[in-house]
């Protein structure tokens, strides 16, 4: 098989070497001149700015000869037009090409021969910026190959291999300042800063990556250091390196300081002369002693305040400001409630403050209450990373995480509770933090029918990135899911899986507490009610066993609740469960009960002999069970959905040797206020008062 393959591409070679050689009998080939540097003229439609030494980078595109046999020349001159207007645009390029330029006028160089390099470089002197009657200059620079033969490009296309534009004096080098926790600033100029607070114990350094390539220039030289006197002194004995464009002039080592306002000033020269000079200011927020912190702080990170939704019987939504704040306020205020709790000092709505480290760090407990929204939250401004399709992900600095390795407690609830600190893109569920599939540049992969969605996260400049996103750093899950996820999600195979696992069937109508975690932080017996069903006022329309239709047709609006560790959906990429000193990290304490489970249930309790959903679907002419709960939904048996018997709170052990409490912080899945008030305000006081330690009002 292996000697008719070789024949086979040997007869194919012989095919197209001869029809190359008949071609070129019939037509010689024409060498190709085309500019691939700088970026901004490539197929460019009107003239852009360059510096006014703009260098140009340019290629053959002729496959015959060895390139060192080719030659080129170069024509640069003003774009003046007959009525003496610049020609500034294709458009008005191509409408007076034979005019603008012409292959035998004498300002074309004699002809070089080509470098020994896959590009010829072109670097032009000093060009003016304005014209005798103080216009601002437009130019033209047309190139010319000629190959070994003697054959010359005929060709003077706009945008590849003639180039339009402008120059400026003002043009700065474009400065990435990256971190691996801190996140990416990117900017130019003089006035190039930022300013950032932190707490200590950040592990990294910075990296510094500047380019002039899109205006036609180089990079000279980095010099960086940290709390110059005089940034204008290049003696001031702030500056940790000379200048240079060496590793110890474009990396930092990790930051030297704990304590205080530091200034870290980067410098970077391009080739002309022009400088971005980028001022970063740290500030390291003290973290009081819990002597001298308030008890908890509630962020209110939830957008709801003209919501229309969860009406209940008398018309009222219930998902809005006034009804969430109430319950919030009666969970944390009041008899049972946190001791000294005041809930006009003591909580913060991110819709109508900002929300800020110098704002938790004196509270020993920040209750979040939060979900997913693609604006106008604390999350999605300030911690969710930046990144979309075919790009990396930025991250920002997650001080929420900062404050939790610092000792504080955080007790983080809401649907997609931990996706919100995710980028917002589509992705293969569940989402496995440590999966190296897809392109090890940017986690993306491709999916079925041309469906883009990660898989991974990918790496960065400095490794990994899953191991520093907060989910996985702070939180210590491996992987997440949601119960019935929206369209954006897609399965390995390209699947929707919203088509796939239905919320009437997989919503989270239930909670039921871990038994191991009764009998290891409760003695045995549940401290609270074991099992909470959803709350009466905002779900009251459910029946199991309406008259008007099937009950697996009627609604069910929540399917965006998070469980964790487990793979429901198929993805078959392996996992590891996080470790925390010799213990999983996760530490169940509540589990999923699916809308279809306690349909199944309460059938049955009112009548024992009732088989639900066994025997009641899939008569022919009527829709299968697969129909209405999706393919993917439900066991092998057909009896319970998959969505059921996940964890969907947990108590995690990242960083219990930095919490005073002792105690780990608590993650929910969910939204306390959707479930049965009563119950859930008794079971997040005992979280609390008995798990976090704070003292409650008798």
């Amino acid at each position: 098989m292996k000697t008719r393959t070789l024949i086979i591409v040997a007869t194919l070679v012989a095919l197209l070497g001869a029809g190359q050689a008949l071609a070129q009998d019939l037509e010689p080939l024409v060498p190709q001149a085309r500019i691939v540097s700088p970026p901004a003229v490539i197929v460019q439609h009107e003239a852009v700015t360059l510096t006014t030494e703009p260098t140009f980078r340019f290629i053959c595109d002729y496959d015959i000869d060895p390139i060192e046999a080719y030659r080129y020349r170069y024509l640069i001159k003003p774009a003046l037009l007959p009525d003496g207007s610049y020609a500034d645009t294709r458009i008005e390029y191509e409408a007076n090409a034979d005019q603008l330029i012409a292959w035998d006028e004498a300002g074309w160089t004699a002809w070089t021969a080509w470098p020994d390099a896959d590009m010829a470089t072109i670097r032009l002197d000093a060009l003016p910026v304005y014209d005798d009657e103080d216009r601002r200059i437009s130019y033209l620079l047309a190139v010319q190959v000629m190959a070994a033969d003697g054959v010359v490009s005929r060709d003077l296309a706009y945008g590849q291999s003639v180039a339009n534009f402008r120059v400026s004096e003002s043009l700065t080098p474009r400065l990435a300042v990256r971190h691996p926790l801190l996140g990416t600033w990117q900017g130019g100029g003089l006035q190039f800063q930022g300013a950032i607070d932190l707490l200590a114990g950040l592990e990294g350094g910075f990296e510094f990556e500047a380019e002039a390539i899109d205006y036609g220039a180089d990079i000279a030289s980095y010099r960086w250091g940290w709390d110059l006197l005089d940034p204008d002194d290049p003696n001031d004995p702030g500056w940790a390196v000379e200048p240079g464009i060496g590793d110890e002039q474009t990396h930092t080592p990790p930051l030297p300081f704990t304590v205080g306002v530091h200034t870290l000033t980067v410098q970077v020269f391009d080739t002309l002369g022009s400088e971005t000079r980028f001022q970063l200011v740290l500030t390291f927020v003290p973290m009081p002693d819990p002597a001298d912190q308030r008890s908890v702080l509630l962020v209110d990170d939830v957008r709801d305040r003209n919501s229309q939704s969860w009406t209940d019987a008398d018309g009222i939504p219930r998902d809005r400001d006034e009804y969430r704040d109430a319950f919030w306020n009666e969970v944390l205020g009041g008899v049972g409630g946190v001791a000294g709790f005041d809930a006009q000092a003591d909580v913060l709505d991110s819709e109508a403050e900002d929300v800020t480290l110098r704002d938790v760090v004196h509270y020993r407990t920040v209750v979040w209450s939060g979900r997913w929204a693609s604006q106008g939250t604390t999350v999605a401004n300030r911690f969710r990373p930046t990144g979309h399709q075919h790009a990396p992900t930025t991250l920002k600095y997650v001080w929420l995480g900062a404050y939790q390795e610092s000792g504080g407690n955080v007790l983080l609830t809401g649907s997609r509770a931990a996706l919100n600190f995710l980028p917002e893109s589509p992705y293969v569920l569940p989402v496995v933090f440590e999966s190296d599939e897809g392109s090890p540049f940017n986690g993306y992969g491709y999916i079925d029918q041309g469906i883009v969605a990660r898989l991974g996260f990918g790496q960065d400049d400095f490794g990994a990135v899953y191991p520093r996103l907060y989910p996985y750093r702070d939180l210590g899950m491996a992987a997440v899911e949601v119960t019935a996820p929206s369209a954006a999600y897609y399965t390995a195979d390209g699947q929707l899986i919203n088509q796939t696992r239905r919320a009437p069937c997989v919503g989270l109508k239930g909670l039921v507490l871990d038994d191991a975690f009764v009998d290891a932080n409760m003695g045995g017996v549940a401290a609270f009610a074991d099992t909470i069903w959803t709350e009466t006022a905002i779900d009251w329309t459910d029946d199991p066993d309406p008259e008007d239709g099937d009950v697996l047709a009627h609604s069910f609006l929540w399917g965006d609740d998070e469980f964790y560790d487990a793979d429901v959906s198929d993805r078959n990429t392996p996992f590891t469960v996080q470790d925390c000193e010799g213990e999983d990290c996760v530490e169940p304490m509540w589990r999923t009960v699916a809308r279809l489970d306690w349909v199944r249930a309460q059938r049955q309790a009112a009548d024992p002999e009732d088989t639900w959903p066994e025997g009641y679907y899939g008569d022919p002419g009527e829709p299968g069970l697969d129909d209405y709960c999706g393919q993917r939904a439900l066991d092998d048996a057909g009896t319970s959905a998959l969505t059921s018997d996940q964890v969907t709170g947990f108590v995690t052990r990242k960083h219990l040797a930095q919490k005073p409490s002792g105690a780990g912080d608590v993650v929910l899945g969910f939204d306390p206020y959707r479930f049965d008030h009563e119950a859930m305000t008794e079971a997040l006081r005992w979280v609390l008062g008995e798990h976090f330690g704070l003292v409650m009002t008798p």
